[in-house]
């Protein structure tokens, strides 16, 4: 019994170990992409809705917008939502950015500012919602780690 207990914490130290340096991977190339990329200020002009099923997303056409008035409605339930965003570029025209992930609840709504950073190949979001996932994979990595090194000194008293 002790010695598969033995195996499943040396398991799941590696699996912090793998979560916590792709984390750290991650947040240093968004960190690297920000420092180098032009930021300017965005506004959301749409929100698509849909509806998961059979894990694949099947979009609404011509959607109502999602508003603050109706975030709670109970129609919003098991729906997931994406949204598109406008910027100036640096050579004042006017581009669009649609998400490539969807939500539930949707992370911002129709009129919300939103910072964009951009380049010449690449468009990504400010704010906490795209690092959010990383830093709690990080923190599940981190946390199996610290399991890990009680274990041991657990184990080591005996």
């Amino acid at each position: 019994m002790i010695k598969s207990f033995s195996v499943i914490a040396n398991i799941l130290f590696v699996s912090g170990i793998i979560l916590l340096t792709g984390s750290m991977i991650t947040l240093y190339k968004v960190h690297q992409f920000r420092s180098v990329a032009t930021s300017v200020e965005g506004t959301v002009i749409s929100i698509t809705r849909g509806q998961v099923l059979n894990n694949q997303l099947e979009h609404f056409r011509n959607p109502p917008p999602a508003t603050e008035s109706n975030r709670d409605v109970p129609s919003f339930h098991h729906k997931v939502f994406s949204f598109v965003v406008s910027y100036p570029g640096a050579d004042g025209t006017e581009h669009r950015y649609q998400s490539a992930y969807s939500d539930a609840p949707p992370p911002y709504f129709i009129g919300d500012k939103v910072t964009v950073y951009y380049n010449k190949n690449d468009v990504q979001l400010g704010g906490w919602n795209g690092l959010l996932p990383m830093l709690l994979t990080g923190g599940a990595g981190l946390f199996l780690i610290i399991f890990r090194i009680i274990y041991y000194f657990i184990k080591r008293r005996e």
